[in-house]
Parts: C-alpha cells; structure tokens; sequence
C-alpha cells in the first residue's frame, strides 16, 4: 500500500491510499476524522480516479495529485477547494504524462 501525508495550508492533511483520496476533517474543535474526498469537474461532475496515486503536493489552497497506471500512462491533477472543510475538490487542469510522476513541485 502506498500512502502519502500532507499538511496543506489550510491545516489539512491529505491521504491516499492506491487511488483514493482522503482528507482529516474537523467538524468541530473536538472531532477528527478521516474522510474521502470527492473530485469534480468545473461543471460539478464527479471525476474518479482509477489509476495509483504516486504524488501529492499542495501550493496555497491548491493540490497536485499525479496517478499512473501502465495502462493508461499518468495524470496530474490541479484541484482546489471550494470549500472550508476540503471534502470536495474541484478539477481545474488536467495534464497527461507518458512515464510515472515521482513527483510534483510548486515554484
């Protein structure tokens, strides 16, 4: 199993685990949990994502999520937050890749 930890700036972490994203959440100041987060189109339709997530990183608010599968070679993600809780993510750019992404950095 492969899983990454990330802080974002909004004190987030962020989780995958094979091709699956999850997020820590705080509904309140006592409770955290780990939830998944749901991907979405700019038109609010729901992205799934079938290949392994090999890379997070997080620039501001935004997050970098590369996949890769030998099948369908690799995908980098840019998705943002359109709200407080990070729970769901909006798909603002997608970019194709024909070898694996190690992985991702912000300038």
């Amino acid at each position: 199993i492969v899983v990454f930890i990330l802080k974002c700036k909004n004190n987030f972490f962020f989780i995958s685990t094979h091709h699956q994203l999850y997020v820590s959440y705080h509904p309140s100041t006592n409770v955290s949990e780990c939830v998944a987060v749901t991907l979405q189109d700019s038109e609010g339709n729901p992205i799934t994502l079938t290949d392994e997530i090999v890379s997070l990183n997080a620039y501001n608010n935004d997050l970098y999520i590369a996949t890769y599968s030998e099948e369908n070679k690799g995908k980098v993600y840019l998705a943002s937050s359109s709200s407080s809780d990070s729970r769901l993510l909006t798909v603002t750019e997608t970019f194709e890749t024909n070898n694996p992404v190690k992985s991702v950095t912000t300038w």
